[in-house]
């Protein structure tokens, strides 16, 4: 049996490739075939992304001079980070043909036995779109299974035409699973009863899992002679800069940034670029502490039982709280960008691991059910 999925596995983003890796991983270990759905927009494409990004500032619509420059130089960036993430997808994941738009699924969809979509923000706003229905399944043959696995809108205040709009595209589902209580509860409320909530891909492997997994790649990582403070930072946010530099005054560490973006470098902490996937969980699991806004960031950082603080970003910091709520470690959210005691209030992951390993279980056994056939109608 085939099964099909379709997430946002093309962004240059470590946590969208390790949670398309993960899940494929588990769908596998049912005995079943998985294959990802190649499906990348034209206005998600790497080599693309610096002219989308243009047209969409200010700046660049009010000087050519500076539009050149913006996308000579950012097109520069995502070329080199595009073509090494291009290279990690061709590693690890299996693939169908390649698809650009809708319009290529719906005429020649995979083939597969189940269709499923896919965890991370996929039920969100995609490029210039609020939404995007291929991500919703809007393709194929009508008789099939369609599934969903820790699907996530990526934030909550969504209008009611939106809404309406998600509540069609989703009657043709036989289960519906998200990744966040927030969107479990805003399904309820358009009468998807039966909505569960599950965990992210990343969070069903091991941290001995991961480890055997990326053996794949070489790692280049030699361990600081000290301990060091690690910030994994998805967005612009100059107090995720100082407060890391706040820490190391208070707890001596240096700073290390993992990113696979140039402009980094300029935020302080010495800068290790595009590390491949060894080498990055490398980084995370042996940090003393991480600072980060990142949702697969906290992910991992729990996997290894790292101590981490969050710093929520705008906008869909549900993301982060979700799983935080989740853990049991709602009070690592940093409100106080003035303190910095948690470089001393070590996590007690006795009491995490057991909330994880309960709910790994049980994430599991549901993704095997529904991927096997017990019907759970909504």
């Amino acid at each position: 049996m085939k099964v099909s999925f379709i997430t946002r596995h093309n962004i240059i983003n470590y946590g969208s490739v390790l949670q398309t890796i993960a899940l494929q991983k588990m769908i596998e270990r049912f005995g079943y075939q998985a294959e990802v759905i190649d499906y990348i927009r034209t206005d998600e494409d790497f080599r693309n992304i610096a002219k989308v990004l243009a047209n969409r500032n200010a700046k660049c619509q009010k000087s050519c001079l500076f539009k050149m420059f913006f996308i000579t130089g950012k097109s520069l960036e995502f070329q080199i980070a595009g073509k090494k993430f291009e290279q990690i997808r061709n590693r690890y994941l299996k693939v169908s043909k390649r698809y650009s738009t809708l319009k290529e699924l719906r005429e020649n969809p995979p083939e597969a036995d189940i269709y499923m979509t896919g965890s991370d923000q996929v039920w969100g706003g995609i490029g210039e779109d609020r939404y995007d229905s291929a991500f919703f399944l809007d393709f194929g043959d009508s008789t099939k299974k369609r599934l969903s696995y820790a699907a996530s809108f990526g934030r909550t205040d969504m209008s009611e035409d939106i809404l309406k709009i998600y509540s069609e595209l989703l009657k043709k589902y036989s289960v519906i699973s998200v990744r966040e209580e927030s969107a479990r509860q805003i399904l309820i409320n358009q009468g998807y009863s039966k909505t569960i909530q599950v965990l992210d891909p990343t969070l069903l492997l091991t941290s001995k899992e991961w480890d055997n997994i990326v053996t794949i790649e070489a790692s280049r990582f030699k361990k600081p002679a000290s301990p060091y403070i690690l910030v994994y930072q998805r967005r612009p946010n100059k107090e995720i800069d100082r407060y890391a530099e706040g820490l190391s005054k208070h707890s001596g560490y240096p700073v290390y940034r993992i990113t696979a973006d140039f402009h980094q470098g300029i935020r302080g902490g010495k800068m290790i670029f595009l590390p491949n996937m060894h080498e990055f969980i490398d980084w995370i699991k042996n940090a003393e502490f991480l600072v980060t806004d990142s949702f697969h960031g906290t992910a991992f950082a729990i996997n290894y039982n790292v101590d981490f603080v969050d710093i929520l970003p705008s906008g869909t910091a549900t993301r982060n709280l979700s799983i935080l709520s989740f853990m049991g470690l709602s009070n690592r959210v940093v409100k106080d960008k003035t303190d910095f005691s948690f470089i001393k209030e070590k996590i007690d992951y006795s009491k995490v691991n057991e909330v994880l390993d309960t709910e790994r279980q049980r994430s599991k056994q549901i993704l095997e059910m529904m991927i096997t056939g017990e019907k759970n109608e909504h």
